[in-house]
């Protein structure tokens, strides 16, 4: 998929299960869950159920845990889709694609083009799925940009996922240096490595929506329905900073310095419009090791909220935080009318 990026292909992804087995028999459930991992961080994630080979043809869902261990792919898949068409835009005017080898990312870091089983997708994630099986262990190398000050926190293996929601929780314990080996031990099945660059705002879909497409049924929560509602990631940079621009024009940014953070977001005018009459709201989550003193939206003070559920599922005012001290974290949610703007 590198190679077909580097040649002028943007979109690349493979038949999760593959087509043909003749030489090793039909998939474990190893390799369903190994494949589907590979898929969640791929433009397009999709199985391939059909094929011929030696016997018949296993099925992920088949397996005891396959319903567990594709959801799990699918909602960190899913929850990716702001990002995701924010660099499908991004490819339509510069022919930039989704996932980069390290060479257009990293041109100056020698070490990071040598790996070829590594890559980021876009600028702010990287990724170093786990290709051997039965393996446990691996290293990771974390390139360094040309300021030489990259850092980068580690969210898989790390973050919390919440069975209720499909909600990946950001853990801000495990933080590594551009230029160096990131040891990863003791991994899991549901495990494969995924790293947040610094300075970077990753825009996330509310992890409750279930299809992009209308709901066809009551219980499915379609994305017409949250769409005014955005999660990120955050990581700030060694000045206290982070931001993003997505696909529709809107931005949004946190700074934090001597205990104080400060949000802002712009949005299109014509973004109201498309979020059913609702106004945008933001959903942060921001690495920050102490509470800070106070949090500022668009010059106001925000609210306390008293669980980090709260403060990104509640439906109270905006400019709503709480700090999880447990993961170093604060949850920032906010929605201001002076964050509009005409165009």
């Amino acid at each position: 998929m590198l190679s077909l990026g580097l040649s002028g292909m943007c979109f690349t992804g493979s038949d999760i299960g593959g087509f043909e087995w003749y030489t090793s028999g039909a998939p474990s459930f190893e390799l369903w869950t190994r494949w589907s991992q590979l898929g969640a961080i791929s433009p397009f994630m999709h199985t391939q159920t059909g094929g011929k080979g030696f016997g018949p043809k296993t099925k992920m869902l088949d397996f005891p845990d396959g319903v567990w261990m594709w959801r799990r792919s699918a909602k960190l898949h899913n929850a990716l889709f702001p990002y995701w068409y924010s660099l499908a835009f991004e490819c339509r005017s510069h022919g930039i694609p989704l996932l980069r080898h390290h060479i257009i990312e990293f041109p100056g870091d020698a070490t990071a083009i040598g790996r070829d089983y590594q890559f980021t997708i876009g600028p702010s994630l990287l990724s170093s799925p786990v290709i051997v099986p039965g393996q446990k262990s691996k290293s990771v190398y974390l390139p360094n940009d040309h300021s030489g000050t990259t850092k980068w926190l580690q969210l898989l293996p790390g973050a919390t996922y919440d069975e209720e929601t499909g909600m990946y929780r950001m853990n801000a314990s495990l933080v590594h240096h551009g230029g160096e080996e990131a040891q990863l031990n003791d991994l899991r099945l549901e495990d494969s490595p995924l790293f947040l660059r610094s300075g970077s705002i990753v825009p996330l879909m509310d992890p409750r929506i279930d299809t992009l497409n209308a709901a066809l049924n009551s219980s499915v929560v379609s994305f017409s329905e949250l769409s005014h509602r955005r999660f990120g990631w955050s990581f700030l940079d060694d000045l206290g900073g982070a931001s993003a621009d997505l696909f529709d024009g809107s931005r949004v940014s946190v700074s934090c310095a001597s205990g104080s953070c400060t949000a802002t977001a712009s949005y299109p005018s014509a973004l109201a419009a498309q979020c059913a009459g609702q106004k945008p709201q933001w959903i942060l989550q921001i690495p920050l090791h102490s509470a800070p003193t106070s949090v500022v939206v668009d010059g106001a003070p925000s609210a306390a909220a008293a669980s980090w559920r709260e403060a990104a599922f509640g439906d109270g005012a905006a400019g709503t935080h709480f700090h999880d001290a447990d993961h170093s974290v604060l949850w920032l949610r906010f929605s201001h009318s002076a964050a509009y703007r005409e165009e």
